[in-house]
């Protein structure tokens, strides 16, 4: 990838836009603080280390395989918990709700059949 990033953008609201994944904004990294000032840091950082982008997209993905992993491995925990110990598989289902927002959905199904089987 390697090639110049044109900073004057005129369909850019914001100078680091070029690096990101708008789609996905706000993204998993995002907790709703000021580390937006990070992000600005680590692009331009990358910009001027001639980085190899696409690498550190592989990367990119690699974290967010892994957070999805995470994921699945939490629910099905809890649904294995939910035979023998239903208060330890909620538990896990909501640390699921309150770690993985983009999860929460599926969290909350498995809680309503939790629930529906008590």
């Amino acid at each position: 990838m390697n090639e110049e990033v044109d900073y004057d953008c005129a369909e850019c609201t914001n100078p680091v836009e070029p690096f990101l994944r708008m789609d996905r904004m706000p993204h998993i990294w995002c907790p709703g603080c000021g580390i937006g000032t990070t992000v600005n840091c680590f692009t331009r950082a990358l910009l001027e280390s001639k980085a190899d982008l696409d690498k550190v997209a592989q990367q990119q993905n690699a974290l967010e395989q892994g957070v999805q992993a995470a994921v699945e491995n939490l629910k099905a925990q809890a649904q294995e918990l939910a035979k023998t110990d239903p208060a330890q598989a909620t538990k896990l289902y909501n640390q699921v709700k309150q770690e993985f927002p983009d999860a929460a959905e599926e969290a909350d199904q498995g809680l309503e059949l939790l629930n529906a089987k008590t």
